[in-house]
This record gives structure tokens, C-alpha cells and sequence, in this order.
């Protein structure tokens, strides 16, 4: 059985000697991944000793939901040959009405669904359509040292290409998803790399935040924290700023407007020959 030290919080060590000198971390807990993943352990907490030189660890079990996920978008996607056809036409399919904003914001809802959706059709069988695609290689193959046939020839080939195309494709999908070099230890259904993900996860997971000598935990308790963090450093307590009321300015009228629109193919004719192909390209730019 494999055993995880987990991520620590608090003190960096849980030895000391008596006169100071000498600091060790002796003290951990090493679990198993079965009882990380069942009981929800975050990290261990290296607390404050009294008379003892060594100081308590304690684990750090919780379920925190910090919410909706983020949608990530993963550069598997963007090499495959469909996927900027599907994001055109899924996009033009949605019909949103309202201001601009708010049919942006759900267009992008509606194309997320649409991704996750692509992504399982897709991505969700490479395996299958790998396994499948090495038995036809390995029947073509078989039948080609019985004949001659030019069709079997092509059609090896073209299997072979598909082979290596699905196997970028998933090589890109589990490079997204976990940095660490799950090549050296076999495919992606080993259990390395399983627990590569999930120690990755507990790495990155927000579980405390140092606030001087105390520490903030908790989910809402964290939200709050940040919130008021920011509020605090990014808010003007003087308000009493100069207005424009009552200022009048100058303004173009309507004639002057259609002046300056009558006027404007004249104006680019003129400048375009004062300035020759910088004042082009700027034009083609407008």
C-alpha cells in the first residue's frame, strides 16, 4: 500500500530542540488514498507546543464548496479539425434577444453547454475508438500477407493516420489536464496518474488564509475575508470630486455632421495621394 504526505498548514515544523537550535518536521500523518478521497482530508495542521518540544498535527477534513466550477477550454479542443466549424455554428444557432451584453453573457452559457457536450461526444471515447482502430490495423494487416491488393494498402494506411490523430488528441487532453510527467509511469488509467490529479488538487486547494498571527478557514468565512480585503484597499473614502454641470461645449451641429460625411471620400481621395500607401492601409483599417 502507497501512503500520501499530505499538504501542511500552520508551522513549517513540529520538532524543536529546547535551546532552539535544531527545528524538524518528525510529525506527520501518512495516508492511504482511499481514505483521503472518502473522508474529504485537505491537509494536517502543525499547531502551537507547550511543554513538549514536539507540536500537535491534526487533520484537516472538509468537503468545501467554493461553487460553480470555471470552464476551462482545452488545447486538445482547439487542434481538432471541427472544433472552430462547431463553435461558427453553434454560435449562429442561439437566439438571444436583449442588449448586447446580456446576449453576449448567454451566448457563452449556452456555447459552454455545448463544449461539454461536443467534448463527451468526441473526447469521451477516444479510448474505445484507439483499441478499436489498433484491431482493424492488426485484421488489415493479417490480410495483407495473404494478397496483394493495392486497396488494403490505402486503407492501412489511412488507418494508421487516424491511429496517431486520436493519440494526439488524448496526449493533449491528459497534458491539459495534469502538468506532471504521467508519460513516465504509463497511460492514462494508471493509478500514478490518478494520484497525480488528485495531489495536484490538493495542492492548489484554498483551505486557510494567514491574516497576521491568525488564521482564516472556512468557505464563507474565506469569501469574506477577500471580499473585505479588497473592499478595503480599492475603495475612495473621498467622494466630493469635481462635476461638468453646468459647463457648456462647443458641439457639432447636424449640417455640420453631414458636412463632414459628404465631404469624407474627397477627404481620403486627398489624403490618400498626400501620404500613398501608409494612408491606405489606414483607410482599409477604418
Amino acid at each position: 500500500m502507497e501512503f500520501i504526505d499530505i499538504p501542511v498548514l500552520g508551522k513549517k515544523f513540529s520538532w524543536f530542540s529546547p535551546d532552539g537550535k535544531a527545528m524538524s518536521r518528525l510529525d506527520r500523518f501518512l495516508l492511504s488514498d482511499g481514505f483521503l478521497t472518502k473522508n474529504g482530508v485537505t491537509g494536517q495542521w502543525i499547531g502551537d507546543r507547550d511543554i513538549s518540544d514536539h507540536c500537535p498535527v491534526w487533520l484537516l477534513s472538509s468537503f468545501c464548496n467554493w461553487g460553480p466550477k470555471p470552464f476551462r477550454v482545452i488545447n486538445g479542443w482547439i487542434n481538432h479539425p471541427e472544433f472552430n466549424d462547431f463553435v461558427e455554428s453553434a454560435w449562429k444557432s442561439y437566439d438571444v434577444r436583449g442588449k448586447k451584453a446580456f446576449v453576449l453573457k448567454e451566448k457563452l452559457k449556452l456555447l459552454r453547454e455545448s463544449l461539454k457536450k461536443w467534448n463527451k461526444e468526441v473526447f469521451g471515447y477516444l479510448d474505445l475508438n484507439i483499441e478499436k482502430i489498433v484491431t482493424d490495423i492488426n485484421k488489415f494487416e493479417g490480410l495483407l500477407s495473404s494478397t496483394d491488393g493495392d486497396a488494403d494498402y490505402l486503407m492501412l494506411d489511412g488507418l494508421n493516420k487516424e491511429f496517431w490523430k486520436q493519440l494526439h488528441f488524448k496526449d493533449s487532453l491528459l497534458k491539459r489536464k495534469s502538468r506532471s510527467k504521467w508519460v513516465k509511469d504509463g497511460d492514462s488509467n494508471s493509478k500514478y496518474f490518478h494520484q497525480s490529479l488528485k495531489g495536484r488538487r490538493r495542492r492548489n486547494q484554498l483551505v486557510a488564509l494567514r491574516d497576521g498571527d491568525n488564521w482564516v478557514q472556512g468557505v464563507d468565512e474565506i469569501k469574506s475575508f477577500v471580499k473585505n480585503y479588497f473592499a478595503k484597499n480599492f475603495t475612495e473614502e473621498w467622494s466630493n470630486r469635481p462635476t461638468l454641470e453646468g459647463i457648456s461645449f462647443n458641439s457639432l451641429s447636424k449640417a455640420d455632421n453631414f458636412s463632414l460625411l459628404y465631404c469624407l471620400p474627397f477627404l481620403l481621395r486627398k489624403f490618400e495621394r498626400l501620404c500613398g500607401v501608409v494612408m491606405e492601409i489606414s483607410v482599409q483599417a477604418l
